[in-house]
């Protein structure tokens, strides 16, 4: 089965909301997984929800005002956690920097790591998929997910062929598992899964529109 992971980002931002979200989808909480804000992860998981979170920080513990360890987040139940976003990579500096410690550290912790990578408009597909695994060795507990950051959030998406490519050359590093994200929606999700050799999808904000997300979830199966 493809998996399907829903960033909601910082989208839901009450108690309320995680409430109505959660009786929206519980029928379908077996098969997707939900990557919440922080503070509501420990709710879904007592929901029945596959979680993940949405980051990590780089240390198991000690004094860093902020962060979340990944000890921490295995004790929760969590069972997945995102690493590398763009939006974070963006914002932060000194992330690119961090990741391949946040790999390492939440992989000894036992979590599933979803690591996402994908370039920039004019630059290099593969050069960077390169660079950005180069440090990365394959394990069965890393999930790559590949969100080329010119296409999130603005509905465009890589043709068919180009993205069979990459793909292809990202498993043939050894990588067993590769995701697609990047303006996964409703309408999309016919074409992308006519792909054969993704495993599945990072969907960001059409995953906070229950009906759209259940719609990518009865199309994917």
């Amino acid at each position: 089965m493809k998996m399907i992971i829903a960033n909601l980002k910082m989208y839901l931002n009450t108690l309320d909301d995680v409430q109505r979200y959660k009786k929206d989808m519980y029928h379908y909480k077996d098969r997707f997984i939900v990557a919440p804000q922080s503070i509501y992860l420990e709710d879904f998981v007592n929901s029945g929800f596959l979680v993940s979170a949405q980051n990590v920080s780089d240390e198991d513990s000690g004094p860093y005002t902020g962060e979340i360890s990944p000890r921490s987040l295995a004790d929760l139940n969590v069972k997945y956690v995102m690493i590398g976003h763009c939006e974070i990579r963006k914002k932060y500096v000194d992330e690119k920097k961090c990741i391949f410690g946040k790999v390492s550290r939440a992989l000894d912790n036992g979590l599933k790591v979803i690591l996402c990578i994908g370039e920039d408009k004019d630059e290099d597909v593969y050069e960077v998929i390169d660079n950005e695994l180069r440090d990365i060795l394959p394990n069965d507990n890393l999930i790559i997910s590949y969100e080329p950051m010119w296409a999130i959030g603005n509905n465009n998406i890589p043709n068919v062929e180009d993205l069979e490519k990459i793909v292809c050359f990202i498993k043939d590093k050894g990588y067993k598992k590769v995701l697609y994200g990047g303006s996964v929606n409703e309408n999309n999700i016919y074409e992308l899964n006519r792909i054969s050799n993704i495993d599945g999808f990072l969907v960001g904000s059409c995953a906070v529109k229950t009906d759209s997300l259940k719609k990518i979830i009865e199309v994917v199966k």
